[in-house]
């Protein structure tokens, strides 16, 4: 969540870097890089959904020591 507030909050971050497809590589993309037509608004929109779900969660886990994870 911390680097993707980062990157939210990272002006001329790059986005749509994460939905361009690399024929040479041994992954697929879900969809077409050209279905999303807001790369930052969509992971605009995942980071407020998951701190809206993951609020309590996120919460305590913000209350954890994380070496111990």
């Amino acid at each position: 969540m911390e680097n993707l507030s980062f990157a939210l909050n990272t002006e001329n971050f790059d986005f749509s870097s994460f939905f361009e497809d690399d024929p040479d590589e041994y992954s697929t993309m879900a969809w077409d890089e050209t279905e999303i037509a807001d790369p930052r608004g969509f992971f605009a929109d995942i980071y407020r959904l998951a701190n809206e779900v993951w609020k309590d969660d996120l919460q305590k886990a913000s209350l954890e020591d994380p070496s111990t994870w």
